[in-house]
């Protein structure tokens, strides 16, 4: 099974990090600037992946730009899951914002969850 994790850097054992940065950044869970593991130098905006390549995608807390949900309906199998966690509050809706153009782009059905330490969690699961 075929999982990615958009700028992600090593929390999950068997995904695909994609990252600009071949070494870890954020420092939470592990030390800054040891090498990401099974990582793939790209951008969310611009997948190098065929198209329909993977099972599961994720993002969190990591930028969906338009051209990011776009590149997620391309390279998410026919269903398949994603999974989107973002912040988000009432005076910066970023999570919510950024889930909807997601869930427009890859069509199928979306559960979404607003949490009181004021979190967004989103299911997609591609038609």
């Amino acid at each position: 099974m075929i999982h990615i994790d958009i700028g992600g850097e090593g929390k999950y054992p068997a995904a695909i990090n994609l990252n600009p940065s071949p070494t870890t950044t954020i420092g939470i869970g592990a030390p800054v600037g040891i090498p990401i593991p099974n990582h793939v130098a790209g951008i969310g905006e611009s997948m190098p992946f065929a198209d329909d390549f993977a099972e599961i995608i994720m993002v969190e807390s990591t930028p969906i730009y338009p051209a990011t949900a776009r590149e997620i309906a391309r390279v998410i199998k026919p269903g398949g899951r994603i999974r989107l966690f973002h912040p988000t509050d009432s005076s910066t809706p970023y999570g919510h914002l950024a889930h909807q153009d997601v869930i427009q782009a890859v069509g199928g059905k979306s559960y979404t969850y607003n949490s009181a330490d004021g979190t967004t969690t989103t299911l997609i699961i591609a038609p």
